[in-house]
């Protein structure tokens, strides 16, 4: 593969790692601030009748100043953590890259040792073929050119008759050529079953090698989809975890509310029913003493009257 081609399949797989993350930042950044909208609201809130009075909301200058320095450390920490995992992502997206560039290379070298075998054994045979040619003009007999004998005026000889002998020697070369030529025959056959058996086999094993790679990437793939899938199970168990715990945190809060105010309204109840004894026993005093003063002020008119 070319050099553009890989940096643009690299260029695509960080565009595609980072919209996730992009999603990934924006949902985090709402869910802070509803958190942080909710605490403040909680915070101001103090009597917890859902609605902020003319003191409580006063005093959301001495909330928001506290809660500054925590959210700015809190929104770097965020950051860090971004950066870093987007850095985690480039670094695996550039190793998958490597890797694969290796086995484009791997590949690419065993193609062309396939291709020099492949070159070595034609010129073999090509070799075998020439010699086998050499020894079959060597095992032929010369034939002699025919000499035109120049025509006499003499009358023509009888020739004498051939021999049986060499009749017979004739009959037995040819016999023995036309052996040779089925026996070359034959080797030449088996040498092309044996050539097309080999490119066979060859081909199966090519076959097999790109079926086990077929696999392999296939088994990674399956791998890395099963980590992904870890690990987001891993992100959802601890943002429930989380969630849970601020859930029972507030819960803790809201008991703790009520029992003060519990405590409160028994503390008022306990001091009113006081000042009710108190005003009472007042008024009682205050009867007894007009009775007293009565009963003295009737004896002494009492005692004119009889003087």
């Amino acid at each position: 593969m070319k050099k553009w081609l890989y940096s643009l399949i690299l260029g695509a797989i960080v565009f595609g790692l980072s919209l996730p993350a992009a999603a990934q930042k924006d949902r985090n950044k709402k869910d802070s601030n509803r958190k942080t909208q909710e605490s403040l609201f909680q915070r101001l809130d103090r009597d917890k009748n859902g609605s902020l009075s003319k003191k409580e909301f006063l005093s959301l200058r001495l909330v928001a100043h506290t809660n500054r320095s925590a959210n700015a450390d809190k929104a770097r920490r965020q950051r860090e953590q971004r950066i870093a995992e987007q850095k985690k992502r480039v670094a695996q997206a550039r190793k998958a890259a490597e890797q694969r560039r290796a086995l484009a290379r791997k590949k690419a070298e065993q193609a062309k040792r396939a291709r020099q075998a492949a070159e070595k054994r034609r010129a073999e045979l090509l070799k075998r073929a020439k010699q086998k040619k050499a020894e079959q003009d060597k095992s032929k007999p010369k034939k002699k050119p025919n000499k035109k004998k120049p025509k006499s005026s003499k009358p023509d000889k009888v020739k004498p008759k051939k021999k049986k002998n060499e009749s017979s020697n004739k009959s037995k070369a040819v016999a023995e050529k036309k052996k040779r030529a089925a026996e070359k025959a034959k080797k030449a056959k088996a040498d092309k079953a044996k050539k097309a058996e080999a490119d066979k086999k060859r081909k199966a094993a090519q076959l097999k090698k790109a079926e086990a790679d077929k696999k392999r990437k296939a088994a990674q793939q399956k791998k890395a989809a099963a980590r992904k899938a870890r690990a987001e199970q891993a992100k959802k168990a601890k943002a429930e975890k989380k969630r849970k715990a601020e859930l029972a945190k507030k819960a803790k809060a809201e008991k703790a509310e009520k029992a003060k105010k519990a405590k409160a309204e028994k503390k008022r109840k306990a001091e009113q029913k006081k000042k009710e004894k108190d005003s009472d026993s007042a008024d009682n005093k205050q009867k007894k003493s007009k009775k007293s003063a009565k009963s003295s002020a009737d004896k002494s008119s009492k005692k004119r009257k009889r003087n």
